[in-house]
């Protein structure tokens, strides 16, 4: 059988290289996510603990201090990723 031709799709797309510094990666990184979409997370994040917080509150609350700080901790980091 004789070998195959090169398909359209890989003369079109070719090999994209590795990214070798951290400038490169910024790069990469804030073409997949956006800033609001990181503080978003981190807001419903800490919305699920301090729902956590409020649901144990009666029964443990020691755990329920640890997700209180969990959840202060998940929106200091959003305020701090929409700041920087």
């Amino acid at each position: 059988m004789p070998p195959r031709k090169p398909t359209r799709a890989r003369a079109v797309f070719p090999r994209q290289r590795a990214c070798s510094d951290a400038r490169s990666w910024t790069l990469v990184a804030s073409r997949i996510v956006s800033k609001e979409i990181v503080a978003v997370l981190l807001l419903a994040l800490a919305g699920f603990l301090i729902g956590g917080v409020y649901s144990t509150w009666k029964t443990m609350k020691a755990m329920a201090i640890v997700l209180a700080a969990a959840a202060a901790i998940a929106v200091g980091g959003a305020v701090v990723w929409l700041t920087s």
